[in-house]
């Protein structure tokens, strides 16, 4: 897995974290990317992989990745809530 498959990883999932609905299709789709056998988690194990050159860079955005799904889980799952809410 490269760089660019991070990429291609994290513009999937916004795609379906923009079709989740509500608080239930929003933690099934955190549990599809962060589970314990979740596309983040594989995309992480595979830091191993990397050739020593690239493991800096990979790392830096396999971070960066993951820290932008999770803000945006986080921001659609506080929506849906309050939606339920009101």
């Amino acid at each position: 897995m490269a760089i660019d498959d991070l990429k291609a990883l994290e513009g999937q999932a916004f795609t379906h974290l923009q079709q989740a609905a509500d608080e239930a299709a929003l933690r099934a789709w955190n549990t599809q990317y962060f589970g314990d056998s979740g596309l983040m988690k594989a995309a992480m194990g595979k830091l191993k992989d990397i050739p020593k050159d690239q493991k800096a860079a990979y790392g830096a955005e396999a971070n960066r990745v993951k820290a932008a799904l999770t803000a945006a889980y986080e921001t659609a799952l506080a929506g849906a809530k309050e939606r339920t809410l009101q």
